[in-house]
């Protein structure tokens, strides 16, 4: 399913939405739902900001599959892309004070695959569906 959006962050939450509510109903997880809400949260805003650089006048394709054993997310904006392996490693201390490039961890932390096109303005993200049974508190 391909979904296109306005440069705008307002346009984000429905898209999101949309995608956990397919995934909610091919039996995904709340754990699984969560994480890759955060993620694809970050990839859009990415795309949005970085990206198109907030011009209301480019858009961002969203196309993704909700399969009954992985979802498939590509996030593409109109931008002239970037290089993944320039971005800082946040975690390091002259950058634990930075107040961006966390995004990228993020996604990589919770995602099973994060990859992206040569040119850097698409990120695929992939995010295997949790088969392991549910736990039950012992009372």
């Amino acid at each position: 399913m391909k979904v296109v959006i306005t440069s705008s962050v307002a346009s984000v939450p429905a898209v999101v939405d949309r995608i956990m509510a397919e995934a909610r109903d091919k039996g995904y997880g709340d754990s699984t739902i969560g994480a890759v809400r955060l993620a694809l949260d970050e990839a859009i805003a990415n795309a949005i900001r970085h990206g198109n650089r907030a011009d209301a006048s480019k858009n961002v394709s969203i196309d993704y599959s909700v399969g009954d054993d992985a979802l498939r997310v590509a996030v593409l904006d109109e931008g002239s892309g970037f290089d993944p392996t320039g971005v800082p490693d946040p975690r390091v201390n002259e950058n634990l004070l930075r107040t961006s490039g966390r995004g990228l961890l993020l996604m990589r932390s919770y995602m099973d695959q994060v990859y992206y096109n040569d040119q850097g303005n698409c990120v695929v993200l992939v995010k295997r569906k949790d088969t392991s049974p549910a736990r039950m508190d012992a009372s």
